[in-house]
């Protein structure tokens, strides 16, 4: 199991492991992509995720090996993972 960050730091940040990285940069890259819904009264919006023939396109265009992006993609759904239950928190 990979872990993406290393643990908590005295000012509160986090560091990421250099294996994660490029699942995390693939993440950032696709934030415009982020899906959203807004409930009726527009009072909150809650976080789905990453559509994931963007995700796909952007790592097609980004020239991500074939073989690689079955595991790339799997790490990419666990920071999304944790990125929706850390918008559910704050």
């Amino acid at each position: 199991m990979i872990y993406f960050y290393s643990g908590a730091t005295p000012d509160n940040s986090y560091s990421l492991y250099p294996d994660a990285a490029p699942a995390f940069r693939l993440f950032c890259h696709c934030r415009p992509q982020y899906e959203t819904i807004v409930t009726m009264a527009g009072g909150s919006r809650h976080y789905q995720g990453i559509c994931r023939n963007e995700l796909a396109s952007v790592m097609n265009m980004s020239g991500i090996k074939r073989k690689q992006q079955a595991q790339l993609l799997h790490q990419v759904l666990l920071v999304e993972k944790g990125a929706r239950e850390g918008s559910r928190e704050g």
